[in-house]
């Protein structure tokens, strides 16, 4: 029985010491963000929002041309299934958000209950404030996409020179200038390990800038996605 608590203490004391490092580890400035959960959640974010950029374009352009067409009637159609495309695709933003970003979101509670007809249940959706804070959420949320080449293509660039050490003499490009690619040739170890402080540098650079990226979001996404959950005040 001693034997078991013992054990059960140690692995304990092992795992409170291993947060202990991690905690002290997240502190340090600069580095810290190498051991922050919410780092590698920041950067999943930009990376998911990639392809989604690209289909809320294709959603906005929709829009577009149901406005254009509304004249011939069918343009109201497409505008109105538009927006309803919008409203569902805010409440998937808002779920990332909560999930990736740290919010405590809650759908808005704004579109009106007590309408008659089917027009009115139309006209409500169209009437609620949250309809186009979605609107205006997706359209900003379009530039952190195209912001969001920047970081991964640092990442893309740095982690292989981390790596130089273990796979050098070795070339690798290092991005363009004026259409022509920038090449470095690595063939000695100190070459080597001045490839790992870059790549370091690099990829903590990158860490950075998703977190600036995702801190800059989450006020949008606050501002614009949904209340406070008020049982966490």
């Amino acid at each position: 029985m001693m034997t078991n608590l013992s054990r059960e203490g140690l692995s304990n004391l092992r795992v409170n010491m291993n947060s202990l490092r991690s905690a002290s580890l997240s502190e340090v400035p600069i580095i810290g963000v190498l051991v922050e959960v919410r780092t590698y959640k920041h950067l999943l974010y930009l990376l998911i929002a990639l392809p989604l950029g690209f289909a809320y374009s294709a959603l906005f352009s929709m829009l577009v041309l149901g406005i254009v067409f509304t004249v011939v009637g069918i343009g109201v159609v497409i505008a109105l299934a538009t927006l309803f495309g919008i409203r569902a695709v805010a409440g998937f933003e808002r779920w990332l958000a909560n999930t990736l970003l740290d919010t405590e979101l809650e759908e808005y509670d704004d579109v009106a209950v007590d309408v008659d007809g089917a027009l009115g249940d139309v006209t409500k959706y169209i009437e609620a404030d949250s309809t186009w804070r979605g609107v205006g959420f997706l359209s900003v949320k379009f530039l952190i996409t195209v912001f969001a080449f920047v970081p991964l293509f640092m990442l893309a660039n740095g982690l292989p020179l981390i790596s130089a050490p273990l796979r050098y003499p070795l070339t690798t490009q290092l991005g363009e200038v004026n259409g022509e690619p920038v090449r470095w040739s690595i063939e000695t170890f100190p070459e080597a390990l001045l490839a790992v402080a870059i790549g370091l540098g690099v990829v903590l650079g990158t860490l950075h800038v998703a977190n600036v990226s995702a801190y800059v979001t989450r006020q949008m996404a606050t501002a614009l996605l949904g209340a406070e959950d008020s049982r966490h005040d």
